[in-house]
């Protein structure tokens, strides 16, 4: 459904992977920065559908702003507004040319992580216990494709991704078990769940009982814990 590339503040053309991987778009680029209708600032987006387009029906190109002050987090937020973009435009699909967002700080190797992982963890939700009326729309992309115009790379960028995915299911689940009521989630049950995922992961988890945690001098979880019946842990 939606093809998204990047630009950085003050290009007068559109990145060339672009062009390798639909030309079309790389068109509309060029016309839109020419005509003054897209300066590749901050945040700025410049969306069009076009017949022509090869591999969706609509065409997101993402202002990153100055290439000097390029970094991690700018790269996440960006990513972030594209997800909101897809859900708001009610997309099923997301297909990203990663290496448009490529420069100084962040390579390709280092793109092909942090697209996918900041894309799993700002679709993050913990609705378990929310209600949904039956006719209230539910917008939720169904698939998101990273796009590299060269394919020497590919087992560089695998690797890439596997870590990502791995990084952010950790994040996710460690989400889950704070936004978990305390009635579920006991220091028992977190307990539980630590030793359990040691073992799966195979490294070692060491729990500390209230004479540890007495020992160690741990006051504010010793404070906490007296609102309960159930022994800190």
């Amino acid at each position: 459904d939606l093809l998204v590339a990047a630009s950085f503040e003050g290009d007068k053309t559109p990145p060339k992977a672009l062009q390798t991987i639909d030309s079309s778009a790389f068109h509309v680029a060029v016309a839109a920065i020419q005509k003054k209708r897209f300066g590749g600032k901050e945040g700025e987006q410049f969306s069009s559908y076009d017949s022509a387009l090869r591999g969706a029906s609509e065409f997101l190109l993402v202002g990153l702003g100055k290439k000097d002050a390029w970094s991690q987090e700018k790269l996440r937020k960006r990513v972030a507004s594209i997800l909101s973009y897809g859900k708001c435009q009610n997309v099923k699909s997301i297909r990203i040319l990663a290496e448009t967002f490529v420069s100084g700080p962040i390579r390709t190797e280092a793109a092909a992580e942090l697209i996918p992982e900041t894309l799993d963890r700002a679709d993050y939700r913990f609705d378990k216990y929310q209600s949904r009326k039956k006719d209230e729309p539910k917008h939720e992309i169904a698939s998101v494709e990273l796009l590299f115009s060269k394919s020497s790379q590919k087992s560089v960028l695998d690797e890439a991704l596997r870590r990502a995915r791995i990084t952010a299911e950790a994040v996710n689940l460690t989400r889950n078990l704070i936004n978990e009521p305390a009635n579920v989630m006991p220091p028992r049950e977190l307990a539980r769940y630590a030793r359990q995922t040691a073992r799966e992961g195979k490294f070692r988890a060491t729990v500390l009982g209230p004479a540890e945690i007495k020992r160690n001098k741990m006051g504010g979880i010793i404070a906490v814990s007296q609102g309960s019946h159930e022994p800190p842990q």
